[in-house]
């Protein structure tokens, strides 16, 4: 009988005092790996990442901010610039043939004309969904007229659903100032005067 209560004990002992106490580890695990996790998972600035000035002229430019674009070909191509997809996008910022030709893009593995004509695009998708970076980044995945198909919400694809959300997490914002775009201004400009 008393071996009988030690191997219960034993056994009690064992199972129970680990998860009475799981909680409390798990907190304090945690706690002590925040910070190198944060140093590691923290964004560089678009400065410090390949073609960042050449992100930043376009950002400059198309009124898009550089870390939105940085952003956008990191999850796009990994900033390889011979990057192409299965669907045949293209470049850094893996544009279709159609779009590259919309945008003026004549060669789209030049990492410079790439990066204007996918800002460029960008920069359109922020005028036409009203700086909702969502919508945006749905557009620029999925297309435009997806998003307009699905009632101007991001389009219940997974890939298109993890794409919006993987980088506006990143971005910690849904929201971008929508972009003057200079022809419109300009037009306006000149009806005033």
């Amino acid at each position: 009988m008393k071996r009988l209560f030690k191997i219960t004990l034993v056994f009690v002992t064992f199972f129970s005092v680990p998860s009475l106490f799981k909680n409390r580890l798990i907190a304090l695990t945690v706690l002590e790996k925040a910070p190198n996790n944060k140093l590691k998972t923290e964004p560089l600035q678009s400065e410090d990442t390949p073609y960042g000035n050449m992100i930043s002229a376009a950002g400059a430019k198309y009124g898009v901010d550089p870390e939105l674009i940085r952003l956008v070909i990191g999850q796009e191509s990994r900033f390889q610039p011979n990057a192409r997809s299965h669907k045949n996008a293209q470049g850094l910022m893996q544009l279709i043939p159609e779009t590259a030709q919309r945008f003026g893009i004549k060669n789209p593995y030049d990492p410079q004309q790439n990066i204007n004509g996918g800002t460029r695009y960008l920069s359109w998708l922020l005028n036409r969904f009203d700086g909702d970076v969502k919508l945006a980044l749905a557009g620029y995945n999925a297309g435009e007229n997806a998003v307009k198909r699905y009632g101007n919400k991001v389009p219940p694809y997974r890939e298109t659903m993890q794409y919006v959300n993987k980088i506006t997490a990143a971005y910690g914002s849904t929201y971008h100032a929508v972009p003057v775009q200079k022809k419109l201004l300009n037009r306006k400009m000149a009806i005033v005067q």
